[in-house]
């Protein structure tokens, strides 16, 4: 029983690992606003979720590089290849 019930939490903490080493990209780079920074976290939470498959594909990103929302939008575009619908979070 203890066993089974290890592997949710050795996934959760495998989602943690690769958001951290994901959103490492906003501490380089030029200054951004602490706004700007959550508004990014928010939108790559949401897309994303607990899927450790679709943060892996975002590593390839540089992050350090985001300067304003419609750069996050575009990020998105560039990794599904069409338009992507960025749900209520577009403001």
């Amino acid at each position: 029983m203890l066993s089974a019930a290890i592997i949710p939490a050795a996934y959760l903490m495998a989602v943690y690992s690769n958001y951290e080493s994901l959103f490492i990209g906003f501490k380089f780079g030029k200054d951004k606003s602490q706004g700007f920074v959550n508004y990014c976290k928010l939108v790559i939470f949401w897309n994303c979720g607990f899927s450790i498959k679709k943060i892996s594909k975002l590593k390839p990103f540089d992050l350090m590089h985001l300067q304003n929302k419609k750069d996050v939008k575009d990020m998105f575009r560039k990794l599904d290849g069409d338009d992507v619908e960025l749900n209520s979070l577009e403001q």
